[in-house]
């Protein structure tokens, strides 16, 4: 009696591939269905990984040199002036002699070192009241000045700058990116479409 003939096996599906990633992309390589296009995508997304990486670190060092030559000028302005504290006699009013237009002064009065009363209008800190006690910086005639920049100041500008120049950066990163990238889809869409045209035929039988 003849044995039944064995049950054909069906084909194991692929397993995973095998190999570190070189090994990976050299098969993806030998696909035929791979295109330059698709390792240039690769490379784009890399491009962009790098290109907001130095934009965060050029505008960092950008910022920080903003502040020490902000430094470098407060130190040496202060150098000319010296502070005195002086009372203030009426309400602050926005003017442009500040550091930046807009900043407050008000009349003051202040005791010089000949112990003599002075009076003039000085720039003044922010919500500054009348009666209040602030420090005014009088240059070497012993007439008010606008003063150096606190460390907080010079900080809170470098901070600014930094972060506009990142924005402008990072934007302009990004959207060289995109123009690139759809160049690259375009590319990529017309060698599909002239590859088409040459297959068509085979698979319709139309010419």
């Amino acid at each position: 009696m003849a044995s039944p003939a064995a049950e054909p096996r069906r084909p194991s599906a692929p397993g995973p591939a095998h190999g570190g990633p070189l090994a990976r992309a050299r098969a993806r390589r030998s696909n035929p269905l791979f295109r330059p296009q698709d390792a240039w995508r690769g490379r784009l997304q890399l491009l962009l990984a790098l290109g907001l990486l130095a934009a965060a670190l050029g505008c960092a060092l950008f910022a920080l040199g903003r502040y020490d030559a902000d430094r470098g000028s407060a130190e040496a302005l202060q150098s000319h002036l010296h502070p005195v504290n002086a009372q203030v006699l009426g309400a602050p009013t926005a003017s442009s002699t500040g550091r930046t237009t807009g900043d407050p002064v008000a009349p003051v009065a202040w005791t010089g070192a000949d112990g003599r009363s002075h009076q003039a209008v000085a720039v003044v800190p922010p919500l500054t009241v009348q009666g209040q006690t602030v420090q005014v910086w009088l240059d070497a005639a012993g007439h008010p000045a606008v003063g150096p920049a606190s460390p907080t100041a010079s900080a809170a500008t470098a901070v600014s700058i930094g972060l506009c120049a990142l924005v402008g950066c990072a934007t302009l990163v990004v959207v060289l990116h995109a123009v690139a990238r759809s160049l690259l889809d375009r590319s990529a869409l017309r060698g599909w479409e002239r590859d088409w045209r040459a297959t068509a035929p085979l698979w319709t039988g139309r010419r």
